[in-house]
């Protein structure tokens, strides 16, 4: 997405009245804010909308199909203050301009504002209280930081965890998971979650999206990834994906199930006449056990990976496993199978 001059220059001096300027305002220099630099290394580009430090653009979050990092200036921002895609544009536009491509951009149908189960809390907001303390560790113990805690706001309902689904800032919908059992509870509607992304407001616009099924393929696949809530999607979400326009491809990355399989092929034919490429990567199968009948159990879905590597490591899984998702390779797929 393109961002005017005028507003990177606008949000750089209030955030780093310190900076300098190169070749007549048309880059803005900084010390990196994530590594205490105190040499200015850092460049923005104020025309073109993209950082740069000369040393690494490590502090930048990777593209796994590409292997480049993301350095756009709304990506920049978004780090920087810890938050998501669509609260870094609103803060770099302002409210009024945000207010405009917000309304050309959302879907055509009214987003009804619902509210969080009654009783919830924020994670963050009662971090001190000793069951918010208990889910904490439980969704550390499936690789879930603190960090995204905050960034996706979790709550939490007792021993139950409250997932909030955001479009433009607003909440359309909510699950929540019990830390006991595989228990699940939706809003009193019960509206299909086949109509919603999980992590919608968390994927830039204009980039790419990774589409796993279940909300901890999000929280360990990170950045630019949604969840669909399921094996297949729906009309309505492939209009959310054009919403999103992810011109740089369409990963998906389903469980390495039979249904996820089988989905593949329903997926691709569902977004074939959208102008994106669309690619698949499946989580590898590692051994983790024996079942109740002696069978050996394996590795199913990319979050079950969590307790034998680390992200960086299941990243790379999915990046050396991407392949186009057209006929021959998913044949290929099949008959490997």
């Amino acid at each position: 997405m393109t961002i005017p001059p005028e507003k990177i220059l606008k949000w750089v001096k209030t955030h780093f009245p310190d900076y300098k300027e190169r070749r007549n305002g048309e880059e803005l220099i900084i010390n990196n804010p994530f590594d205490n630099d105190t040499g200015y290394h850092f460049n923005i580009n104020n025309i073109k909308g993209v950082c740069h430090d000369w040393r690494s653009n490590n502090w930048a979050t990777i593209n796994p199909r590409t292997g480049h990092h993301s350095t756009t200036f709304l990506n920049f921002v978004r780090l920087y203050r810890k938050c998501s895609w669509q609260q870094a544009l609103k803060e770099v536009m302002g409210a009024h301009t945000y207010a405009i491509i917000k309304r050309k951009s959302e879907p055509e149908e009214r987003i009804e504002q619902i509210s969080l189960p009654n009783g919830s809390m924020s994670i963050i907001g009662s971090s001190e209280s000793l069951m918010s303390k208990v889910v904490t560790n439980w969704l550390k113990s499936r690789g879930v930081t603190v960090k995204q805690i905050a960034e996706y706001n979790i709550h939490h309902l007792a021993s139950d965890v409250v997932w909030p689904y955001y479009e433009y800032n607003v909440l359309v919908y909510w699950q929540t998971r019990s830390i006991l059992s595989k228990r699940f509870t939706f809003p009193a509607k019960n509206v299909a979650d086949k109509n919603y992304f999980y992590g919608f407001d968390s994927v830039e616009l204009a980039s790419y999206v990774i589409i796993t099924e279940a909300i901890f393929g999000v929280l360990t696949l990170g950045s630019q990834t949604l969840a669909s809530g399921g094996a297949l999607m729906s009309e309505k979400l492939v209009h959310k994906l054009k919403l999103l326009d992810p011109i740089d491809g369409i990963i998906l990355a389903p469980d390495n199930d039979k249904a996820g399989i089988a989905s593949l092929a329903s997926n691709s034919l569902l977004l074939q006449h959208m102008k994106y490429k669309v690619y698949y990567s499946l989580p590898p199968k590692i051994k983790i056990g024996v079942d109740e009948k002696g069978k050996d159990r394996f590795t199913k879905d990319w979050n079950d990976l969590i307790k034998m590597m680390d992200k960086k490591e299941i990243l790379d899984h999915l990046q050396k496993g991407i392949r186009p998702c057209n006929k021959f390779e998913l044949v290929k797929l099949m008959i490997g199978r």
